[in-house]
């Protein structure tokens, strides 16, 4: 029961396997159909030599002509049709092993009816296992092939010898059916596993040479990002190393808001290519980028072959990509803790290339997620080294930017000096704390007037609001509106230029003088 169940697995349960390595098959066969067309055209050419010497063989010389005819035509037909067609190879191998199984029976029941059908039987073993094919075919050619004995056999043989020549038939027949049934699963899947080894060895090299590039990538990458110290300079020339690499038009950084929308933070745009870092500033996340977060969920990176088949995916999405002149687009989020922080992309990179873009983006996940905290633990520190923590002022290092002249000197400039009058007194009756409090409340009437970013705690009850392009008039009124709401309880120099012609330092004294003399001004009068 076993071997009747190999039998019809065999035929049947390794068709996947043929169609998958068929391109090897069709070779294989092409070469051993080479071979065994070149041995029969020798062979009956041979054969209608000796029918010219030999009588026996003098009564059907046509058939070896007529064989040799055949063979030269499978052969040529070889030669300039089967490189077009696979098709034309395997119908030249079923007609070479039923040709062949044909001579077998015009052998047996023509030429010599009177034998035993010996001839028949050796073409019914060897020429179905000459070439590879699938066990159901092979079959069927057999099957074909002993219908087509007993039709011819039964009318050219005697009663006798026919009798005898089909119990062979049939026992040899069923056992050729067996035998080219598992020859044939055998050669199959013998081929099968030389191509997985193809394959594999193939595949090996392949991820060796991309895990190569890969390591080539990031060194690269980390090189050139070591030139750098400061995160915002490593994030920027991570984008250029990138847009660079994988022949982007723009490489970017969008990230989330406070309100839930994002902005683009980060960009860098080949030669030719316009910015559109200003244009992508608080995109909303309903209804547009939660589609891309959507797809991230499902698929990690979210690779756009051609902009306008992706329209029917998201039209929000489509009509803040076209007017950027985008075609193809590979992008993947920023995650930190689980939680998405933005999301980073390359504009128009090579169609061809994606797949391997969007692995070596990847990789830059991590990176980029790893850039931005730092970004914000290096502004956090730089921060609390910049703030005074009484009063939630800057302190004189926040001035630094000043002093380096790192602003624009043909622009107006205004300083508002401002000192406490008094504090000593408050400290010596109601102490400290009564002094501290003093000084916040003089603190946050300079900042609602002046703005909390432009105020700067420079010593202990000492403060200069610094106002770079700000007007005379604003200058004025912020002057007018200092003096009403802090009345005696400090004192206030302030200067205004048109133009920044001496150092920062130079109009910061000129403020403090005044500052100074509206002060002796103050303790003059207290001692009438």
């Amino acid at each position: 029961m076993s071997a009747i169940a190999d039998f019809f697995s065999s035929l049947f349960f390794v068709n996947n396997e043929y169609k998958e390595i068929e391109d090897q098959i069709t070779g294989e066969n092409i070469y051993r159909l080479n071979i065994f067309s070149i041995i029969a055209m020798i062979t009956f050419a041979a054969m209608r030599v000796m029918s010219f010497i030999e009588k026996t063989v003098s009564n059907n010389g046509f058939v070896y002509l007529g064989y040799l005819i055949v063979d030269f035509c499978i052969f040529i037909s070889l030669r300039f049709l089967t490189e077009k067609n696979k098709r034309i190879v395997s119908f030249l191998v079923h007609f070479f092993i039923f040709h062949l199984l044909v001579f077998g029976i015009i052998l047996g029941t023509i030429i010599s009816p009177q034998l035993i059908t010996v001839s028949f039987i050796a073409m019914l073993f060897a020429a179905t296992l000459i070439f590879v094919l699938p066990p159901l075919n092979v079959n069927l050619i057999i099957i074909g092939s002993v219908v087509l004995y007993f039709l011819i056999a039964r009318k050219t043989q005697s009663d006798e010898i026919f009798s005898y020549n089909r119990v062979n038939v049939v026992c040899f027949g069923a056992v050729s059916l067996l035998v080219a049934s598992f020859t044939m699963k055998i050669k199959i899947q013998s081929l099968f596993y030389e191509y997985e080894n193809k394959m594999l060895k193939i595949s090996d090299k392949a991820n060796a040479e991309k895990h190569k590039a890969y390591e080539s990538f990031i060194t690269k990458m980390l090189r050139n990002a070591s030139l750098e110290c400061e995160p915002d300079e490593v994030i920027n020339r991570l984008l250029q190393f990138i847009c660079t690499e994988t022949g982007s038009d723009r490489a970017y950084i969008v990230e989330s808001n406070n309100d839930g929308t994002f902005d683009n933070t980060y960009e860098y745009c080949r030669e030719g290519v316009a910015p559109q870092i200003d244009v992508l500033q608080n995109v909303p996340y309903d209804n547009v980028l939660s589609v891309w977060f959507d797809q991230y969920r499902r698929s990690h990176n979210i690779l756009i072959y051609n902009l306008e088949e992706y329209r029917k995916v998201s039209e929000p999405i489509y009509n803040i990509l076209k007017p950027q002149n985008i075609n193809t687009l590979v992008t993947g989020p920023i995650s930190f803790g689980g939680k998405n922080i933005g999301l980073y992309g390359v504009d128009n990179p090579p169609a061809e290339k994606m797949d391997t873009i969007s692995e070596l983006l990847d990789m830059m996940e991590f990176v980029f997620s790893m850039m931005l905290r730092l970004r914000d633990n290096a502004r956090s520190i730089q921060k609390s080294a910049e703030l005074d923590q009484l009063t939630d002022c800057k302190n004189r290092k926040a001035l630094n930017w000043a002093y380096e002249k790192r602003f624009n000197e043909n622009k107006p400039f205004g300083i508002c000096m401002c000192d406490i009058n008094g504090l000593k007194t408050v400290n010596d009756k109601q102490g400290h704390d009564a002094g501290d409090k003093f000084i916040i409340r003089t603190a946050e009437i300079f900042k609602d007037i002046c703005g909390k970013e432009n105020v700067y705690r420079l010593g202990g009850d000492e403060f200069a609001a610094v106002l770079p392009g700000i007007s005379k008039e604003d200058m004025e009124q912020k002057k007018q509106l200092l003096e009403l709401q802090l009345g005696n309880t400090a004192s206030v120099g302030i200067v205004w230029r048109e133009k920044m012609e001496i150092s920062f330092e130079e109009l910061l004294n000129t403020a403090d003088r005044l500052m100074y003399e509206q002060k002796d001004a103050f303790y003059e009068r207290q001692k009438v």
